[in-house]
């Protein structure tokens, strides 16, 4: 989590200037509070690389099978959620729902400030690459997802 704060406060100084003032706040938090919030957090063995190119469907049994376990390592609970947290839930609450029905519990509040964090860490670098890029891309994908973030933390 060390890495992800300094990463954020890297962020922050390089492309602070094209943030807004809730934006440039989040990542702050990330930079400052990310470390010590995930020192109490569960660690579990997760995929690492938790989105669709990665899942695999049975139609026929109805499960979902996961492939590609090349970045799986011990980690926080709440790091297999970013994906879907920052590209799916804002504008799909009832997959956020149906996710949390099938993981069997809500996050705890500290479960959830901590994936708020990581998610906005992942923005504001996806942001700072296409700037220095100018891959238009990864500017909406981190100006979209810093933004709703930036909101629903409001």
């Amino acid at each position: 989590m060390a890495g992800h704060a300094f990463e954020a406060a890297a962020c922050l100084d390089s492309i602070g200037g094209h943030l807004t003032a809730a934006e440039r706040a989040l990542v702050g938090e990330v930079a400052r509070d990310l470390p010590a919030l995930a020192t109490d957090l569960p660690l579990v063995y997760l995929h690492g690389d938790f989105s669709p190119r990665n899942w695999v469907w049975s139609s026929e049994k109805q499960t979902l099978g996961l492939i590609d376990f090349e970045m799986a390592e011990h980690a926080l609970a709440v790091q297999d959620m970013v994906w879907l947290f920052g590209a799916v839930w804002p504008t799909r609450p009832d997959l956020r729902d149906a996710f949390v029905t099938g993981y069997g519990r809500q996050p705890a509040a500290e479960e959830y400030r901590a994936l708020l964090l990581i998610t906005s860490r992942l923005a504001v670098s996806y942001l700072s690459a296409g700037l220095a890029n100018n891959e238009q891309v990864l500017i909406d994908r981190g100006r979209n997802a810093l933004g709703n973030l930036a909101r629903a933390h409001a």
